[in-house]
């Protein structure tokens, strides 16, 4: 797995400061990460999605952080992960 953490860049946007490759499969990497990547570890394990990303791949993730999720309302992403359904097609978009 190689990431990319990002910092904000004053612009809206995100700027990749420096690739890292790390061991291990996208939901080991994103789970031994909590503090940045809970929430989508906890979508990911309602979609019933993790095994899915500890197989081989290849897979291209683009894995929003617990920040960029704090940004949906709280209804809204309740709702979200109360349908299985529109969250799986969500998080495969």
């Amino acid at each position: 797995v190689v990431a990319g953490p990002a910092a904000a860049s004053g612009k809206g946007g995100a700027e990749i400061n420096k690739l890292v490759r790390v061991k291990g499969t996208i939901a080991q990497v994103a789970a031994s990460n909590p503090d940045v990547f809970s929430t989508l570890v906890f979508a990911l394990g309602e979609a019933k999605l993790v095994d899915v990303l500890q197989g081989p791949g290849p897979f291209t993730v683009f894995a929003p952080t617990n920040d960029a999720f704090a940004k949906i309302p709280a209804e809204v992403l309740g709702n979200l992960v109360g349908d299985t359904a529109a969250l799986t097609e969500v998080l495969l978009y």
